[in-house]
């Protein structure tokens, strides 16, 4: 980030007069002679650009700034800049993107309304990048397409449970797009054969790229789909089960839920994790609309169970779990955090993260419980009473 220094004026709830502009990795310093004002990224509405005006929305008031001069496009450009760079942090974006671009957007999740937008198109290896000038970035996570229809001047992909991101006015660059986003959907698709092959190798080709389109890396699927193309991949996945901490969890709520709908997930590098290979489960309870979440960390890591509200049909929610752990890179602490702690300046690309991503509102509405493993019968009264009652 370029520490550069803008003169401007600013009018304002909170403040009116010439002030100085820097910005910095979280946000803008409004500094006054009597008044200092912080503008968080976090805090963001929009930031919007016109006749040598710079006006930034916050979510309680609206900041203007004027006489800027001829700085004032270097301002707007360095400002976006910065509020990109933390929303790629909020969305968990790794590494360099293999495109960028300009472009119009659309998308529709949920069966909501349509939100349409304009701004920077990134892709990643493991999703494409929305940053528009505002807070409805969105990262479209690339393990869910189901889908991709080419367009002119750019594409729409749809992810599982219907979902879809369209992306138009490209120009030129609508083919580097379509090309860089096919280019690692295959490359996601063979790391996931990779890692089904690792597990077992006793699958035939036809069992491996079947189990490999049901459970990309990181996805949790129904133990009952899985055994109903490959038995040999569910011993396999219980086989490291019961050698991990999750052994006694697991054998525990088999006799609180339909060991077919319990869902199984292996996920490499699990955030705050030592264990190079994670395994992760879901496990609905037969008694009520309850699942138990589990995370098979390292001995000696702090671990405990999640418990969610099971809202809509099963298969829903799931879909739910599974993106929003996908959206955060499975750093689980987003999903419960409460909310005064999530207001923590500490916390503010947890914050960005979750209002910009549906499915972890959807999840953080609905956690009903955490039941930590101090014990074996304290872990286990605990479970009961969230999954039976």
């Amino acid at each position: 980030m370029p520490d550069t220094q803008f003169q401007a004026q600013v009018a304002s709830a909170a403040l009116n007069g010439p002030v100085s502009l820097r910005i910095g990795e979280d946000g803008l310093d409004v500094d006054s002679l009597f008044q200092p004002v912080f503008i968080a990224f976090a805090d963001i509405v929009e930031i919007a650009h016109s006749d040598y005006v710079v006006i930034v929305t916050t979510g309680d008031d609206r900041f203007t700034f004027s006489g800027l001069g001829s700085g004032c496009d270097g301002f707007h450009l360095d400002l976006l800049a910065g509020f990109n760079a933390k929303v790629r942090l909020a969305l968990f974006a790794a590494g360099k993107p293999g495109f960028q671009a300009e472009g119009d957007f659309r998308f529709r999740e949920g069966g909501a309304e349509v939100v349409q937008g304009h701004g920077l198109v990134e892709v990643y290896d493991d999703c494409v990048l929305l940053l528009p000038p505002n807070d409805q970035a969105r990262r479209v996570p690339l393990v869910f397409a189901t889908d991709m229809k080419t367009e002119p001047f750019g594409a729409a992909i749809q992810i599982d449970g219907g979902d879809w991101y369209e992306v138009t006015r490209l120009g030129r660059d609508a083919d580097a797009f379509v090309a860089t986003v096919q280019a690692k959907l295959v490359g996601l698709r063979q790391k996931s054969v990779e890692a089904v092959r690792a597990l077992d190798a006793t699958l035939s080709a036809q069992q491996l790229a079947a189990i490999a389109a049901k459970m990309p890396p990181g996805v949790a699927v129904p133990q009952g789909e899985l055994a109903g193309v490959a038995p040999s991949y569910v011993a396999a996945l219980e086989k490291r089960i019961a050698d991990s901490r999750a052994a006694d969890p697991y054998t525990a709520f088999k006799t609180v839920c339909d060991p077919s709908r319990i869902c199984m997930g292996l996920k490499d590098g699990l955030a705050g994790s030592t264990d190079p290979g994670v395994i992760w489960l879901i496990a609905p309870s037969s008694a009520k609309p309850v699942a138990g979440v589990e995370w098979a960390v390292a001995e000696g890591e702090a671990a405990a169970t999640f418990f969610y509200n099971i809202v809509g049909d099963e298969a829903g929610f799931i879909r739910q779990l599974n993106r929003a752990v996908e959206a955060v890179e499975f750093h689980r602490e987003v999903v419960s955090l409460p909310e005064d702690e999530l207001s923590r300046p500490s916390n503010s690309a947890y914050a960005m993260a979750v209002r910009r991503t549906p499915a972890l509102r959807f999840m953080r509405d609905n956690l009903a419980g955490r039941v930590v493993h101090s014990s074996p019968d304290a872990w286990a009264t605990g479970m009961q009473a969230l999954m039976v009652g």
